[in-house]
């Protein structure tokens, strides 16, 4: 794609990198803070901890390694009036993970099923046909 006054090649790949390293960044801090990560995407990730941002932002001992979330923080208040930098979409205590994009959980409404057309089936539906389709080897595309 040419850069036109609508586009520019440059600033969209900068914006992609930035957001890669700041996630980056978060996994680095859940890692010290011995949490876990089911998935990574180049825009998410699911992670058993809660307040994570909060916890990094003010939290003395991880001053050294949020300079990129405190960066993101000042400019998104500076766009949108909202410093926070994560949005949190669901939360499950127990999920289903078969994939990077495929997530259905257990105690919660989360459905990520890439590829497979979800909005025909209950919850309870989606568990009991992944379950299975885990437990049994099978392929549903």
């Amino acid at each position: 794609m040419k850069a036109h006054y609508l586009t520019n090649p440059i600033i969209a790949l900068w914006t992609i990198a930035y957001i890669r390293s700041l996630i980056g960044e978060y996994l680095n801090n859940i890692q010290k803070l011995s949490g876990l990560v089911v998935s990574v995407t180049t825009d998410r990730f699911i992670t058993n901890l809660e307040n994570l941002e909060d916890f990094i932002i003010s939290n003395i001992k991880y001053q050294n390694s949020n300079y990129l979330l405190t960066k993101y923080r000042t400019l998104k208040e500076d766009l949108s009036n909202n410093k926070t930098s994560l949005e949190l979409k669901n939360i499950s205590s127990v999920i289903i993970s078969w994939s990077t994009r495929d997530q259905v959980g257990l105690e919660s409404e989360l459905r990520a099923t890439t590829g497979f057309q979800n909005k025909f089936y209950t919850q309870s539906e989606l568990i009991k046909l992944f379950t299975n389709q885990i437990e049994f080897g099978n392929d549903l595309r």
